[in-house]
């Protein structure tokens, strides 16, 4: 996309959308210095006897791939918790074993959908116009007081740092999947408790940056229970996620109660909660800003911005992009016709196309002319939005289009209580993308205008990544909860060992291929994004 002449735009309150950049040195730059820390410092622990005689004393393993812990700590207090009500206990991993025995179907479907799904999305972005802006997964903007929703695209999205989801969430992730596989172990730990499986030790883990925990039970105490009771055992763990899911989806819904002390909720006030790293409006909204309106369309709620900015986007495919103004004094036949113009210094001045100017006396009808104007100007002296000036009602005035609009992009205005217009030069769902808006306000200017972000942030990472980890544990491959769960399953069937052990293998080996079919096509259609 063509760049504004630096020199003639006002920064602070013009934000066009950048061309292509090497972001990823950027992005990458930190954890690079992180890799660099860590392994400096393994290699410091293996060389020094005294780091690593300690390191072995407490139970952790240190290497460059990460860290693993294991311990027997915590063996007292789940013994102690499962003692305490095992009816109760009984009675949960019951009702968890009947949910992870639907969800051993369910897993499997959903990857069918998915799969169903992300091949034609992939093909969509293969073939997509460059100019296109994309809104996948990653996007850090949208409503931050629901729970999103994707009613095209894939089900299931890899959490790709830089890629999926911003570098900034890494910590959301982070936290929500070590919460995650400490409460799916807990939940393994506990079930074979209640049947009288001895647990050996659980641990913590680190491995190439995915946190995780795990459990050791007596696997010889194991194979000697029933297969309702292996069954309850080995759905346990996905049963928690999906406790953690519910709770995570409650809590969401209690956030603006707990919050009524410090902010207001749905006052028909529309707060900016955050802005993408790196996106053109980056400094021009700011966390906290008010929206009042998005080209005339009031934004009193999170579904009116949507609504305002998809408006835009319809007006951007009819072509409706110009502004119905007043005749221009001076005319030039070159989009640099701000170049040297002395016009006011507090104000941005762009070149417009004039469209269809039949006023322009001394100028080749044919030939394209441009006009100097205040950015502002126009916008506080336009009547309406235009194609052609044949759109303008009033004959004394002519369809000025900014000179460096394209097919995809417009120039557009946000207006911000107490604070200028933000003026954005690029494709309307732009600001969908790159700007997160919330429906909090602060009841006083001491209350952390973060808070509610980050708090619908954490909710967000948490509940889909509890329900991508249930519902993926549970899928019948080879190492996953669910070989395990199928295999307690066939064993209350009639069938021969042999035959069941066939069936077993059958059903986790198409499972797997279909597993693995779903992260080729993820990380394609990933690489297709960003190689755009």
């Amino acid at each position: 996309m063509p760049a504004v002449d630096p020199n003639s735009i006002d920064q602070d309150v013009f934000a066009e959308t950048p061309s292509r950049s090497p972001v990823f040195p950027v992005l990458w730059a930190p954890f690079s210095f992180l890799l660099i820390c860590w392994v400096l410092f393994v290699t410091l622990v293996n060389r020094l006897p005294v780091l690593n005689t300690l390191t072995q004393f407490t139970g952790c393993n240190i290497n460059y791939a990460g860290f693993h812990w294991k311990g027997t700590i915590f063996n007292r207090s789940l013994i102690k918790l499962q003692l305490a009500s095992p009816k109760l206990l009984r009675i949960w991993f019951s009702i968890g074993g009947i949910v992870g025995t639907a969800a051993l179907f369910l897993g499997p479907a959903l990857l069918v959908y998915n799969l169903y799904i992300s091949i034609p999305n992939l093909t969509k972005i293969m073939l997509v116009s460059d100019d296109a802006p994309t809104t996948g997964a990653g996007n850090a903007g949208g409503s931050l007081t629901k729970i999103p929703t994707r009613s095209s695209g894939p089900v299931l999205v890899p959490l790709l740092p830089g890629i999926t989801i911003p570098m900034s969430h890494l910590l959301y992730v982070f936290a929500a999947l070590l919460i995650n596989g400490v409460f799916h172990e807990a939940g393994h730990a506990l079930a074979a408790l209640n049947s009288n499986v001895k647990m050996i030790g659980c641990g913590l883990f680190v491995s190439f940056g995915y946190p995780g925990a795990f459990v050791e039970l007596d696997s010889m105490q194991l194979s000697m229970r029933s297969p309702t009771r292996q069954l309850q055992i080995y759905t346990a763990g996905i049963w928690h996620n999906f406790a953690l899911l519910a709770v995570s989806v409650a809590a969401v819904q209690a956030v603006p109660n707990l919050l009524a002390p410090w902010y207001h909720y749905k006052m028909g006030i529309v707060s900016v909660a955050h802005v993408r790293a790196g996106s053109a409006l980056e400094g021009s909204l700011l966390p906290g800003d008010v929206v009042v309106d998005v080209e005339g369309c009031a934004v009193d709620s999170s579904d009116a911005w949507e609504t305002c900015v998809q408006r835009l986007q319809v007006n951007l495919a009819l072509g409706t992009t110009g502004f119905c103004t007043a005749t221009p004094v001076r005319v030039f036949n070159t989009t640099r016709c701000c170049d040297g113009a002395a016009g006011d210094t507090e104000e941005s001045h762009l070149c417009f196309k004039i469209v269809n100017d039949t006023a322009a006396a001394g100028h080749d009808r044919a030939a394209a002319a441009y006009s100097c104007e205040g950015a502002r100007h126009v916008f506080t002296t336009s009547t309406r939005r235009c194609r052609t000036t044949s759109d303008c009602s009033d004959h004394s005035r002519r369809c000025l289009v900014h000179a460096d609009e394209g097919p995809a992009s417009r120039l557009l205005q946000v207006h911000v209580r107490d604070q200028p217009a933000v003026l954005f030069m690029g494709h309307p769902l732009e600001l969908l993308r790159d700007v997160g808006v919330m429906e909090f306000s602060r009841k006083t200017a001491e209350n952390p205008i973060l808070w509610p972000p980050t708090i619908y942030m954490a909710l967000h990472y948490m509940t889909s990544v509890s329900a991508a980890l249930g519902l993926l544990n549970i899928v019948p491959a080879f190492t996953f909860d669910g070989q395990f769960a199928v295999t307690a399953l066939m064993r209350r069937t009639a069938m021969s060992p042999q035959k069941q052990d066939a069936w077993v293998n059958n059903v986790c080996l198409s499972c797997t291929v279909l597993l693995i079919s779903n992260i080729a096509v993820a990380l394609l259609t990933a690489y297709a994004s960003i190689s755009r």
